[in-house]
């Protein structure tokens, strides 16, 4: 019946989408299971502990018609899964370590500041600057300060966002899912943008993300190595001008410790 086959395709979307770590087996399966029964008193009264909410309320015409979306208690821990499974590992950094730099450090410090206020409705923040000059830190800072405060945040490069789309492309849970999937993230940090080669499909999928995201009202924060306008397509731009544009004049910051460390080495 009907029932079967939603339990079914929830089994199989988690599985999909985020591996073995948070696949549910058959035993700990929360769509109308004895499990879910008994956390009644605990559960979403959006999804009812399930996870997932369907448009029952839609014609069949209309284009989600039989579609199930995932519930927003479930974000949190879907961004936790992926930033294991597919993001780099995020630096154990915070505000301090972007002080006592330069300019375009103070620059992103006000921002991040402004940013932590209202997490979940800051908008775009666009980071562009040299390499070394704090951009990847900026947006780690911002990364960690909202899970330090239960708000759900992933961080990605551009490349591992790209790649996990890709590898969607002919499964069940695939690469239009993917990117739904991400877009739904409250707050959601994307770096080395200008490293991704921009074909056809790169561009068409970084715009419908940032437009996703732009129309959910989602914080997304974006740090590229040049500026936006070299590479990108004017409608994406179009979207990040919605938001703040920070130009990043700093130097690199390793060369100049390195130079610090190989003065002080000289001068014993």
């Amino acid at each position: 019946g009907w029932t079967g086959r939603m339990e079914t395709m929830v089994k199989k979307i988690n599985e999909v989408m985020i591996g073995s770590q948070t696949a549910m087996s058959p035993q700990k399966q929360t769509y109308r299971s004895s499990q879910t029964k008994k956390q009644e008193g605990n559960e979403c009264k959006l999804c009812n502990g399930t996870g997932w909410i369907g448009n029952s309320g839609l014609d069949w015409w209309e284009e989600n018609f039989g579609k199930i979306e995932r519930c927003e208690c479930k974000l949190a821990g879907d961004a936790r899964a992926l930033q294991d499974k597919i993001g780099t590992a995020v630096e154990d950094v915070n505000i301090k370590s972007l002080q006592n730099r330069g300019e375009g450090s103070k620059q992103m410090l006000a921002e991040l500041k402004r940013l932590f206020e209202s997490p979940r409705a800051y908008g775009f923040l666009t980071i562009h600057g040299l390499n070394g000059s704090g951009k990847s830190t900026a947006l780690m800072i911002a990364t960690n300060h909202c899970l330090e405060k239960k708000v759900p945040a992933l961080y990605l490069t551009a490349s591992e966002f790209m790649e996990y789309l890709k590898n969607g492309i002919g499964l069940d849970f695939n690469d239009e899912d993917r990117l739904k999937q991400i877009s739904k993230i409250p707050v959601l940090s994307l770096d080395e943008l200008a490293a991704v080669r921009m074909t056809e499909y790169v561009q068409d999928k970084i715009e419908r993300l940032i437009d996703n995201r732009y129309r959910l009202g989602n914080t997304t924060i974006i740090a590229m190595d040049s500026p936006p306008a070299s590479f990108l397509h004017e409608r994406i731009i179009s979207r990040l001008s919605t938001g703040t544009i920070i130009k990043n004049s700093d130097s690199d910051f390793r060369k100049v410790v390195g130079k610090s460390r190989q003065k002080g080495k000289d001068s014993l």
